[in-house]
């Protein structure tokens, strides 16, 4: 998964993971994979701290993508070929 850069960083807060709920229904399967990939990379996280939520377009996530995509501001990272090829 592309958190793999970040695990350690996430690992080290006292805040919980924050996920929009965009697939109605997948919570479980989608925290399941994020569980998964986070302990096949060597860190441990809390089930009950990843929480699904509607992050809406009043959120700071919501304004910083809108940014990117306009071309105002730059990505915190950009996702490569490879990232995804890991996956498979």
């Amino acid at each position: 998964m592309l958190l793999k850069p970040y695990l350690s960083e996430i690992i080290n807060r006292d805040e919980p993971i924050i996920i929009d709920t965009e697939y109605t229904g997948q919570d479980a399967n989608i925290k399941g994979m994020i569980l998964r990939h986070a302990m096949n990379s060597g860190f441990y996280l809390q089930k009950d701290s990843i929480i699904f939520s509607q992050i809406g377009r009043a959120s700071t996530a919501h304004e910083l993508a809108y940014y990117v995509q306009q071309g105002k501001t730059q990505a915190h990272f950009q996702i490569r070929l490879e990232d995804f090829l890991d996956l498979l």
